[in-house]
């Protein structure tokens, strides 16, 4: 129930390792078996998971050198990236892509009108936004134009 709770809260949808039983941790073998002030202890794994949830990489963090460091994990995260379809420029460099953005170019001199491309405009007052989520409240008495 913690874990559900704490899972919500950060509004994670994926599973996070949980082994109450310590059934796991035999299983994938990071059991640390060994006799002294660690014994029978998870060993501390850190893992990269490609988007289809697969293992990408393992990094066993027992000594601190084990530990990925930030730059190994940027590198492990680019690698990761470079496989999707949509990495490369080329994939942001067409009419449709360019109809929905907006190109660095026609913002030298200052933002255009709102309205120039088209599309509705709604000037208002936000009442609440939840930066989370993405929800939020609009007052409903404004105006909207178009041009």
């Amino acid at each position: 129930m913690v874990q559900a709770a704490f899972r919500a809260g950060l509004g994670a949808q994926w599973s996070f390792l949980c082994d109450e039983k310590r059934e796991l941790i035999t299983k994938i073998n990071i059991l640390d078996s060994t006799e002294g002030e660690y014994a029978y202890r998870a060993q501390p794994y850190t893992f990269i998971l490609s988007p289809d949830l697969t293992i990408y990489k393992i990094y066993n963090g027992w000594f601190f050198v084990g530990r990925p460091t930030v730059e190994e994990l940027r590198h492990d995260l680019r690698a990761i990236m470079e496989t999707r379809s949509d990495y490369r420029y080329e994939a942001y460099d067409t009419p449709q892509v360019k109809q929905v953005r907006v190109p660095q170019q026609e913002w030298i001199n200052g933002a255009p009108v709102l309205g120039a491309n088209g599309l509705s405009v709604v000037q208002g007052v936000i009442l609440w936004f939840d930066i989370i989520t993405g929800d939020g409240m609009k007052r409903a008495d404004v105006e909207t134009f178009h041009n």
